[in-house]
């Protein structure tokens, strides 16, 4: 396959995201509520050629690690799965879990080990931190705490 203006033998973006949007195996869910969908998007095939994984982050730093019990879900079927409890993590720390599926044994087409679905749930429901616009004469600057929060503007002043 050419990659127009990629210098290096990578993947472009763009099928990054092709191959996210095709893969048969949906990890979905809430990873705050401590569990993930898991549907097999196969036509004929369940899911017992597939090894599931999960990683928890905090701070971007992988503190834990290990194996997901992933039933064997015939074509079309769906199971919500528990992750473990979470390792110990800084209070507030921005935290994450990543779920993978990888094929148990080589095939024809990849060898073991290749990822085939994957997803990314925050592990804690959005901080509940709160965002405040300062205004001094034309200038302005605001002042965000908590990890989800967004820029917006108001010509109103800010609420005490």
């Amino acid at each position: 396959m050419r990659r127009a203006g990629l210098p290096r033998p990578h993947p472009s973006p763009g099928l990054i995201e092709y191959k996210k949007v095709i893969e048969p195996v949906r990890i979905e869910g809430d990873g705050a509520d401590g569990t993930v969908r898991i549907t097999n998007g196969h036509d004929f095939a369940d899911l017992s050629h597939l090894v599931f994984s999960w990683t928890y982050e905090a701070e971007g730093e992988a503190i834990g690690s290990g194996e997901l019990a992933v039933p064997p879900l015939p074509p079309g079927e769906s199971a919500v799965v528990k992750l473990p409890a979470p390792p110990d993590a800084e209070a507030g720390a921005e935290a994450w879990w990543t779920v993978e599926a990888r094929l148990a044994a080589a095939t024809a087409w990849a060898g073991a080990g290749h990822p085939v679905a994957w997803a990314q749930l925050p592990a804690a429901a959005p901080g509940t931190g709160r965002a405040r616009a300062l205004t001094s004469g034309r200038r302005r600057a605001a002042t965000a705490t908590g990890s989800c929060w967004a820029p917006a503007s108001s010509t109103r002043p800010p609420a005490p």
